[in-house]
């Protein structure tokens, strides 16, 4: 079951329909969202700037004081759109765990860099949401999704901007199947959710004149779970592998591509993280994936 959920937020008012989105999922899984906010840290942006953060110059001291005052500032903006989200959807703001299995929402500010501090903030959670407003702002805040997915050993979902402000559609999976342990807990991670009503196209791409198997055990698999699942084995042709993978979950009508992220050894996560970067940024639907 997935209970607890965190969704890092973008310092933009455009987010508002990724956190919608997010909303909506919290909603639907029943589960509790902690909306996460990152300001830097004064020292930090020192350091990005080659400057020695323990000097304590006159325009050092500025220089911090405004950065410190800024990422305040943005903060508090940003969880007031978000408390006008939460009134609009009818989701409850708590300050801690409740016993109701209903959705809830909390604001948290981290410091420091969002690819550290949401990583490990998402260790305590079930699942991490990403918006594409989010990965779309800046290029350090696409690394935290990946950081994310690498680091926390928690499933990352990815909710791309087409997704809109209603729920995603879960119910239909398009499962990118490899042979891997990623691809394997990316499948545990949607049968977590509870909405997986109905159906599963277990997708294989081979190479040209390459043998593939048809993926009985992961058939069966889901069978045992009551998922009516089918498996769809096809050649990538010319395209690549991320491009191949769009295609397909187009093709089958998919509402949500499940799918491991990376891959266990150097060579294979290079050749996997740029499939990973090319679905999420691609894709129409939302990307569920783990490591």
């Amino acid at each position: 079951m997935i209970r607890t959920v965190v969704a890092p937020v973008a310092p933009v008012a455009q987010d508002r329909t990724g956190l919608l989105s997010a909303l909506a999922v919290a909603r639907s899984l029943g589960a509790h969202l902690d909306a996460a906010f990152v300001r830097p840290d004064p020292k930090d942006v020192f350091i990005y700037l080659g400057l020695d953060p323990t000097v304590a110059d006159q325009a050092n001291r500025e220089q911090r004081t405004r950065v410190e005052a800024d990422g305040l500032a943005a903060a508090e903006q940003a969880e007031t759109r978000f408390a006008v989200l939460c009134r609009e959807t009818g989701i409850a703001m708590v300050d801690g765990p409740t016993p109701a299995k209903t959705a809830s929402a909390r604001w948290q500010v981290l410091v420091g860099d969002p690819a550290i501090q949401i990583p490990e903030y998402a260790k305590a959670h079930d699942m991490a949401i990403f918006t594409g407003a989010f990965t779309s702002y800046h290029l350090l805040l696409e690394n935290a999704l990946e950081t994310t997915l690498l680091r926390s050993g928690r499933p990352v979902l990815f909710l791309p901007e087409a997704t809109g402000p209603s729920s995603p559609d879960l119910g239909h999976a398009l499962i990118a199947w490899d042979g891997g342990g990623g691809a394997a807990r990316a499948v545990s991670a949607w049968l977590a959710t509870g909405q997986v009503a109905q159906r599963a196209t277990v997708l294989q791409l081979s190479e040209a004149s390459e043998y593939v198997a048809e993926p009985t055990e992961v058939l069966e698999h889901l069978s045992w779970h009551g998922i009516s699942a089918k498996a769809d084995i096809r050649p990538r042709g010319f395209d690549s592998l991320g491009a191949s993978l769009v295609t397909a979950a187009r093709e089958n009508g998919a509402g949500v591509i499940v799918m491991g992220g990376y891959g266990h050894n150097r060579y294979r996560e290079a050749v996997l993280g740029g499939m990973t970067r090319h679905v999420i940024r691609n894709a129409p639907m939302p990307v569920l994936m783990a490591h």
